[in-house]
């Protein structure tokens, strides 16, 4: 089999696997959920960045290799039915009213959610911890809405303390209560007075 035989069949297998996907929003703090009734044939992409910098070197460019991005999840003209079952859309979909209402909650209440896209079989395309970007709807003659949708990346930071050794787990590497001093010895160095 060469290399354009396992490409279709890959993308034969997908195809057909997308149609039995679910996407999902789910608020964390609530526990309330939505699910979108009607999913395209081909699932929009997840889009990863680098923040890789490029340098002038003496002979040659020099690529230093950067974290990674936010993750960003665009859902352009979605179909979010209102008051109506089609045979096409998902057994379990949620109301489109009820779509837009959560995503406007949220975005509002300044709320984290939940994107989740997973296969009938159980895998996972994506689950991530996100804030809505952008967020736009119109309806169309028969009072159906349609959406789009930029979901951007929620990275968590942990502020709490550790129970085990009461130190806080935030980013600064500072202890709860630790105040920043410069070292006795003159060397300059930051040290914390616990």
């Amino acid at each position: 089999m060469n290399l354009r035989q396992v490409l279709q069949l890959v993308g034969k297998l997908t195809s057909k696997r997308v149609g039995m996907a679910d996407i999902v929003l789910y608020d964390d703090l609530t526990r309330e959920s939505v699910v979108f009734p009607v999913i395209p044939k081909e699932l929009p992409d997840v889009g990863y960045t680098q923040k890789n910098e490029t340098f002038n070197g003496a002979t040659q460019d020099i690529t230093l290799v950067g974290n990674m991005g936010l993750r960003t999840y665009s859902m352009q003209n979605f179909l979010l039915p209102v008051g109506r079952k089609y045979s096409f859309a998902r057994p379990k979909g949620s109301d489109g009213k009820k779509i837009v209402e959560f995503i406007k909650k949220r975005m509002e209440g300044k709320t984290i959610m939940r994107l989740a896209i997973t296969y009938s079989d159980g895998t996972e395309l994506l689950n991530m911890p996100c804030v809505c970007n952008g967020f736009s709807y119109h309806p169309d003659k028969i009072g159906d809405y349609h959406a789009n949708i930029d979901f951007q990346e929620y990275v968590y930071v942990n502020t709490t303390n550790n129970s085990k050794t009461q130190q806080n787990n935030d980013l600064s590497g500072t202890k709860t209560g630790a105040t920043p001093q410069l070292n006795p010895d003159g060397s300059g160095r930051m040290t914390t007075d616990i």
